[in-house]
This record gives C-alpha cells, structure tokens and sequence, in this order.
C-alpha cells in the first residue's frame, strides 16, 4: 500500500530539487524524457501513469504503478 503522505512528501522534495545543478539529467535521459512528455508522444492517460507510477515505486517498490490512484486499494 503507498502512503499518501509518504508519496507528498517525495513530490515537494523533487519541487524543492529543482534548482539543484547536481541533479540535472544526462542529455541521453532528458533527451528521452522529453520526448515520452511532449504531446506529440501519445495520450495524456500515458503520461499520467508514468509520473504516477513511478511515484508509487519510489515510496513503496512492490506497489503496483497504478496504486497512488485515486481509490485504489
């Protein structure tokens, strides 16, 4: 089960990180990353349950992606 809390917390950490120069990407990752985010990527439903997703494995790593969802047990 992901903690919600758990989960705000790790958001206003990567908010805070921002403008941390020892965290940018390497140019192949944000390269990458752009391009899965651009809109012309695909559906905004796909975009969504990679942030999601990724976020329920960073605060509980055996959580299914889908579980920081709203209503999701």
């Amino acid at each position: 089960m992901v903690d919600h809390h758990d989960a705000l917390r790790v958001l206003e950490q990567a908010w805070n990180d921002i403008g941390n120069t020892q965290l940018v990407p390497s140019s192949i990752l944000k390269e990458k990353i752009e391009k899965i985010m651009s809109p012309a990527a695909g559906a905004k439903g796909f975009r969504y349950l990679l942030i999601t997703g990724v976020l329920a494995k960073t605060v509980e790593p055996n959580a299914h992606p889908r579980s920081i969802q709203a209503g999701a047990a």
